[in-house]
């Protein structure tokens, strides 16, 4: 079996701690497998799920699909797509590479 899935997410970014959208596609392909085995010949790029009790539950395993596939840390792809917690930690552009606080303690 197939199971395609195209979702999109609100996530926090790691790097500015505001939302930033997540969107996710991906497929999985998977076997249902019953007992405590799993059979012989299963394609390797496809994943054994098996049966609670007697029953396939497709909820648990879009669930687990769709948690896989999010990123440990989420955060934008680029830092100029922060927010203005990243900005504000930006040194000016006019500032010198010298940090001014420094250099009156060098002088001494």
């Amino acid at each position: 079996m197939r199971l395609e899935y195209d979702a999109s997410f609100i996530l926090q970014c790691q790097r500015c701690l505001e939302p930033m959208e997540e969107r996710v596609s991906r497929g999985a392909s998977f076997v249902i497998v019953g007992g405590n085995s799993i059979p012989a010949g299963i394609p390797e790029d496809h994943e054994p799920v098996e049966l609670a009790g007697d029953r396939f539950q497709p909820a648990g395993f879009v669930e687990d699909e769709l948690i896989m596939s999010l990123p440990l840390i989420p955060r934008h792809a680029r830092p100029e797509q922060c927010g203005a917690l990243v900005r504000s930690l930006e040194p000016p552009e006019d500032e010198s590479d010298t940090d001014s606080t420094i250099t009156p303690l060098a002088k001494h």
